[in-house]
């Protein structure tokens, strides 16, 4: 994982969930890689989504054969900032399986660090262990954009849902109801924004 992760130990407080690598235990699922009562080995490739070039991979060895004893193992490759001597890094993630309302099981990772079940981990910038979002206390996207920007981006998302600045125009088969109810809506939205702007600058907009 030294392309992706080098450089050492540690991670932003602002780092954003969308900033590193994750490991989702639902898709290792659906893969086949994991389930109740088997061993399975493979490889985790992460690539760029703009260029598809290949940013970090790691190997995986899970084993459920023992549901008191169920586990997870992650290894690769680690290399820091400045240093073009690659580590090799092999630890294990505990997980558990609980009985859902709807029947069947589920699986979970137990997070190394908060010892509690989380659905994915996550491996942040500079950082060689996967743990949950809480452990490594990283944000939303959305959490990190002001108060003001998360308005105007509410505001044009339901104008976008009448067709842009056009919101005066019902839709062909949206009822009068859904109609009215959407125009209230962005009427809300934009008092909030204009409320930000005369606060912000004495003005409204």
């Amino acid at each position: 994982m030294g392309g992706y992760g080098s450089g050492r130990y540690g991670y932003s407080t602002t780092t954003k969930l969308d900033e590193g690598l994750k490991l989702d235990i639902n898709k290792l699922k659906q893969d086949g890689s994991v389930g109740l009562n088997m061993a399975r080995t493979g490889s985790q490739i992460w690539t760029c989504n703009r260029t598809g070039q290949k940013v970090a991979s790691i190997g995986y060895e899970t084993n459920t054969l023992d549901q008191n004893n169920m586990w997870i193992r992650l290894y690769f490759k680690y290399t820091l900032r400045h240093s073009d001597k690659p580590e090799d890094i092999d630890y294990k993630i505990k997980l558990e399986a609980t009985k859902p309302h709807y029947g069947g099981k589920r699986l979970w990772f137990i997070c190394p660090f908060t010892h509690k079940r989380a659905g994915v981990l996550y491996s942040p910038p500079r950082s060689k262990w996967f743990a949950s979002r809480h452990a490594y206390n990283l944000k939303y996207q959305s959490q990190s954009r002001c108060a003001h920007n998360r308005a105007i981006d509410k505001m044009w998302k339901l104008k976008d849902r009448l067709g842009g600045d056009q919101f005066w125009r019902k839709p062909k088969g949206m009822h009068e109801k859904t109609y009215q109810r959407r125009l209230k809506e962005i009427i809300e939205a934009e008092n909030v924004c204009n409320a930000f702007m005369f606060n912000r600058f004495g003005i409204f907009v």
